[in-house]
């Protein structure tokens, strides 16, 4: 092969690596989608007015369910059951474990069944904004 040749044909393959690199690395279930097709889950919840925190919040939908510790002001982000961080898309219900000795919680809102706090996930980025009574 002739060297002009050679330098021709080696810019046409680096071009072409340029162009389809980026939509090789693209992420074709959109940019907030997570890995095995999880969306991003975070929130806050209150309890009279002031942040819940060090507590468990689940969200259960039967077949899946995704929990987060709730940090000192009361936000929280969600990992899935052996799945990784987010939640897959679908209805949920919510409901929140108190630590022994921690915070006096209502009864109500750790049963799933009782909470009252329904949510559904999108596919993508949710933030849910709870205010216990």
């Amino acid at each position: 092969m002739h060297i002009h040749s050679a330098r021709l044909w080696f810019g046409w393959v680096l071009g072409l690596g340029a162009v389809l690199t980026p939509l090789a690395l693209a992420d074709p279930l959109g940019p907030a989608m997570g890995p095995a097709g999880l969306a991003p889950v975070t929130g806050r919840v209150n309890l009279e007015g002031h942040p819940l925190g060090h507590v468990m919040i689940c969200f259960d939908s039967g077949d899946h369910a995704a929990q987060g510790w709730l940090g000192a002001d009361g936000s929280f982000s969600l990992h899935s059951h052996g799945r990784g961080e987010g939640v897959a898309p679908g209805k949920y219900r919510v409901h929140i474990f108190p630590n022994p000795g921690g915070w006096s919680l209502p009864a109500k809102y750790r049963d799933p069944g009782t909470s009252g706090l329904d949510v559904e996930v999108a596919p993508d980025w949710n933030d849910y904004s709870f205010d216990l009574r």
